[in-house]
């Protein structure tokens, strides 16, 4: 779901895939690795994890470091600025 809050400003929720305490995961509205990116879990999923850190990387693409493997169901919200 992208939600366009203000302008330059998007809201973005995106499903972990799971695998990894490291996870690559497809923001739409992040334009490049100088886009500011605030990162919270929605929902931590069955493996009760939590977020560490987070950072822009690319053209619609955050690294997420979660404290273990997130699995396929923990939800992070972004808020996005360009």
């Amino acid at each position: 779901e992208v939600t366009n809050l203000m302008g330059s400003i998007t809201m973005v929720e995106v499903t972990t895939a799971g695998g990894s305490a490291s996870e690559a995961m497809t923001v739409p509205g992040v334009t490049n690795a100088a886009s500011r990116v605030i990162a919270t879990i929605t929902d931590n999923g069955t493996n009760n994890v939590g977020l560490s850190q987070a950072g822009a990387t690319g053209a619609n693409e955050v690294t997420v470091i979660f404290s273990g493997d997130p699995g396929n169901d923990a939800i992070v919200t972004f808020f996005v600025q360009n």
